[in-house]
């Protein structure tokens, strides 16, 4: 890795530990440069397969009522479990940490219920895509199976459908929850945030150790009675193969060895797959898969057993080319396996690509799952494709909550919560809030007095600020989190006395405990903090500091100024860096305009007029609700096109008016063709031509090729004339150019052109006193490059590369007729004698005198002292591999005949010391004989033919 010269004398980095920090602070975007720098030197090389005719969509399955019902009941039970959990606990004395189990039983639990109820809307996709012509495959993570196995049905017992949701309850309280006293030790425990301190109950003190404590145990039978009669659904698998056609039309490849299905007669069954701790099942899968891709089967169900190793695409050379519609219902917890799944549908020589769909409930706590794959997805794509989207084909960046801006927004929604704030975090508003709020709850909140939350007095919005707060502060009390900090201290501070302070920056954490609450406070909640994450965001925006990967450079007509040119050359490396200077006409036409609003469903988005003139002129704009996070715009103007940053709906009632289409029309195109060549100024500007603030055509420059090792520099340069620069210009983007002229797209960091003056005399500067003020000269730099030794050429690698790999042809070659030898040829006469023989291929083999005879693969048998031709038999097949006799010395022996009638142990020997004197080891002679009959030439031959194999 050192030899990459990325870091050390001469680089921008004096070693790797600050190479590595600069990556984690830079993020992704660093990430997609350096891989793409690395991949067009040749010192990267990452292949994968392009999504590029693939189709991604995101399918939204929203919960009935019956289900919201069913999940708040639920979540109700869990409750109850958690706080009986601490009674029992403080009752027992119980050391063992029950948290960790029970967490994770809550997650596994509300993951595996959200992918049962997606199981309805999944069917109903699965059919529309079958009667349009698709075959469909529902990819999963996980099967149940284990709910199945501890209950200990039988094979052929009609059982109904089995619910996994209600099993991970069971063995929770089985396993885990505490009703035998335990010794006490004197040593201190740490406890769970909401574990009151142990106390005597009536008749605690004539328990002994291991005795059951009354209260505890009345409380675990009275739970596993409440988890044994909930209303769960059924396990999701078996329910989507039941209604999907049955196994006779679902193919399943799963890990599972049972599974329930309905017999002839329509009985719910429990039925193995395969046999227990048999091969049967791998087998089993390969057999689905092939009825599937033959088309007797049009569904397929893969889970993450088989996940690897089994292509489902509409492959040219099967029977099933229908496209495939890949819907995945559940999210795996690593990025690696999605992609792996991903692939199952997507593969090399297919006819059409297939059609991605991401399930998903409304649910706001199913957001980790998302946020987890999204964070890994995006690492994997910056790095092996130099474009975070590439590494799955889908932008998920929507999705990844678990950043460094998600964990500040966090903290300040924790400071919020845990001070009683009476005001909102910087920039959120209480109507993107309370956006998914049911009535009665919204009213609630805002006060019987307050029925629009964007109208209300200032007092009203303290007062329902303040009802927020505490409401959500108890809903986070439920989740243990552990924010029953004093008042007055922040969550954002260290606190070694708050049990779980480590977990107040943990957005997977967060995601993970807001499972266990009820579908209205999640979804308050998870709006809360997202209306907090999209205020962090603009507000990271305004300052220059977020980065969002590569972007196309937007522009209606983009076109060169002049021929790129070298502009800083490496030293040590001695790479460039390009320099591309551009002209945009980025300004956006009326009717472009139109066609975007047209394309808005929602009825936020219009036409604006400014309350202010600007420089004289009345501005319009186009504001554009952005969809995952309501209350936020994008902006398009006239003359400069897409805005960088959006704007919230506060901002945009105080600065601007609606306006029609048609009432915007006649100024919207004053000002795009007035501001082709002049700026927003106008015409008196002071600055005249060098001012291009709003004007539609600028100049734009672009860097290419070595980055990386001069990144530093340019971030020191931008940062010391940051109050000169235009808030787009504050910090270098990556940015893709297509020219339109049919050549290859310019990839790069758009950096401000009169900058690099000073850039290039700040490197020839760090040039000559060495960089980080080592004081070395420079050039001395080229000195320094170890230039390693070649290693001598091994012949016996030099010899294997110019030798064509074997293969199993150049051993045997099947073929219809099978000559036998005649004695004549057998003599030395004639070879074409074309006699039939049983099972076995003539092989011609002469040995010729050789005065130093080379050496050869079979000279372990015995010395060699011939070599044998390869000859090819009169019908063109191979004939055989090198295998010399051990007491021939150049004339053609006759091997021996049919077998004498005679003492079957002397005429055994017989023939094994024949074969031994042609040079075979014993074992093998042996071996031969008993596989040809006795018959001396037959043994032979198959020796020769197998002489590889037998080695």
């Amino acid at each position: 890795m050192s030899r990459l010269g990325l870091w050390g004398v001469g680089s921008s980095f004096p070693d790797f530990d600050s190479f590595l920090s600069s990556m984690r602070r830079r993020g992704v975007t660093f990430m997609e440069m350096l891989a793409m720098e690395m991949k067009g030197q040749g010192l990267y090389l990452s292949r994968g397969l392009s999504f590029r005719e693939a189709e991604f969509a995101e399918l939204a399955c929203p919960l009935t009522p019956a289900q919201i019902a069913q999940y708040d009941a639920a979540v109700a039970l869990w409750q109850d479990t958690r706080a009986a959990l601490v009674e029992a606990l403080a009752a027992t004395g119980n050391t063992r940490d029950v948290w960790k189990p029970y967490y994770g039983a809550v997650q596994r639990f509300f993951k595996i219920l959200l992918v049962s109820m997606k199981v309805p809307c999944v069917v109903a996709e699965a059919r529309k895509a079958l009667d349009s012509g698709f075959a469909v495959v529902i990819g999963l993570q996980s099967t149940g199976e284990a709910a199945a196995d501890a209950l200990g049905i039988d094979p052929g017992t009609p059982c109904g459908f089995i619910s996994t949701c209600r099993e991970i309850g069971i063995q929770f309280i089985a396993n885990h929850f505490p009703y035998l006293v335990e010794a006490q030790t004197g040593e201190e425990v740490a406890r769970h945030p909401d574990m009151p301190t142990p106390s005597l109950v009536p008749g605690s003190a004539k328990l002994g150790a291991g005795d059951e404590e009354p209260e505890s145990s009345k409380t675990r039978a009275r739970l596993q009675q409440a988890w044994d009669s909930a209303d769960l659904p059924p396990n999701f698998l078996d329910q989507l193969i039941d209604e999907l056609g049955g196994a006779a039309g679902v193919a399943e490849m799963t890990g599972r060895k049972a599974r329930v299905v309905r017999d002839a007669r329509g009985t719910l069954t429990y039925s193995l797959r395969a046999k227990p701790d048999s091969a049967e099942l791998d087998s089993l899968n390969i057999r689905e898969k092939a009825a599937f891709m033959e088309g007797s089967k049009l569904v397929a169900i893969v889970s993450d057993a088989a996940s690897t190793g089994i292509s489902l695409h509409a492959s040219a050379a099967v029977k099933n080319r229908r496209r495939r519609a890949h819907l995945t219902i559940e999210l795996p917890w690593s990025a690696d396996k999605a992609i792996q799944q991903l692939g199952r549908s997507h593969r090399a020589n297919q006819v059409s690509a297939p059609k991605y769909s991401l399930v998903h409930t409304d649910v706001g706590g199913e957001a980790r799952f998302a946020a987890a794959v999204a964070r890994r997805l995006q690492s994997l794509g910056a790095l092996t494709r130099g474009d975070r989207r590439a590494a799955s084909g889908l932008d998920l960046s929507s999705l990844n909550l678990d950043s460094p801006v998600g964990r500040r927004a966090l903290r300040r929604m924790y400071d919020a919560l845990v001070q009683d704030s009476p005001l909102l975090p910087p920039g959120v508003r209480l109507e993107a809030v309370l956006a998914r709020t049911p009535s009665a709850q919204r009213a609630a909140i805002l006060g019987p007095a307050a029925a629009d939350a964007a109208r209300m007095s200032a007092a009203q919005l303290v007062d329902a600020v303040l009802r927020l707060h505490g409401h959500l502060r108890g809903a986070v009390g439920l989740m243990g989190i552990g924010l029953s900090a004093p008042r007055g201290d922040t969550v954002a501070e260290a606190n070694a006395g708050i049990a779980g302070g480590k977990d107040q920056g943990d957005v997977r954490r967060f995601l993970n405990r807001m499972l266990c609450l009820h579908v209205a406070q999640q979804n308050l909640l998870f709006d809360y903090f997202q209306a907090t994450l999209a205020a962090e965001i603009r507000s990271a925006k305004a300052e220059g500091k977020y980065f969002e990967g590569v972007s196309d450079l937007p522009g209606q007509d983009i076109s060169r100024e002049g021929e790129p040119h070298v502009l800083w050359v490496d030293p040590l490396s001695t790479l460039s860096t390009m320099q591309h200077d551009l002209s945009v006409d980025r300004g956006l036409p009326f009717a472009a305009a139109t066609a975007q609003l047209a394309r808005a469903t929602d009825g936020a988005s219009g036409f604006m007029v400014s309350k202010r003139p600007s420089f004289g002129r009345t501005s319009y704009i186009l504001a554009l609700q952005k969809a995952r996070t309501p209350g936020t715009f994008s902006i398009a103007r006239p003359n400069t096109g897409a805005s960088f940053f959006d704007m919230d709906l506060d901002e945009l009632r105080a600065k601007y008016l609606p306006c029609a289409p048609e009432a915007a029309e006649a100024g919207w195109e004053q000002w795009y063709h007035q501001s082709l060549e002049v700026c927003t100024h106008g015409p008196t500007c002071k600055q005249g031509a060098a001012c291009t603030i709003g004007r539609r055509r600028t100049p734009v420059t672009v860097l290419t090729g070595s980055i990386v090792r001069i990144w530093d520099c340019l971030e020191r340069v931008l940062t010391r004339h940051e109050a000169e620069l235009s808030r787009s210009d504050r910090v270098m983007r990556i940015v893709r150019v297509d020219l339109g002229d049919g050549s290859l797209p310019i990839i790069g960091v758009r950096y401000p052109g009169f900058l690099l003056p000073e850039v290039v005399m700040l490197l020839a500067v760090e040039q000559q006193i060495g960089a980080a003020g080592r004081g070395r000269a420079a050039s001395s730099l080229t000195t320094q490059r170890r230039v390693e030794a070649v290693d001598p050429v091994v012949p016996r690698l030099l010899s294997k590369a110019y030798c064509a790999p074997r293969t199993v042809l150049d051993f045997f070659k099947p073929g219809a007729a099978v000559p036998k030898r005649s004695p004549e040829a057998l003599s030395g006469g004639a070879k074409d004698a074309p006699v039939r023989k049983k099972g076995m291929q003539a092989i011609v083999v002469e040995v010729v005198d050789l005065e130093t005879p080379p050496p050869s693969p079979l000279g372990r048998h015995g010395p060699v002292l011939g070599a044998a031709k390869i000859k090819a038999s009169p019908e063109g097949r191979l004939v055989s591999r090198p295998a010399p006799p051990a007491t021939l010395t150049g004339t053609t022996r006759p091997l021996s005949g049919r077998p004498r009638a005679s003492d079957a142990s002397a005429q055994t020997c017989t023939q094994r010391q024949e074969l031994m004197d042609m040079g075979f080891a014993p074992a093998k002679a042996d071996l031969a004989l008993k596989v040809c009959g006795g018959d001396v030439e037959r043994a032979a031959n198959w020796l020769l033919t197998s002489a590889a194999t037998l080695s």
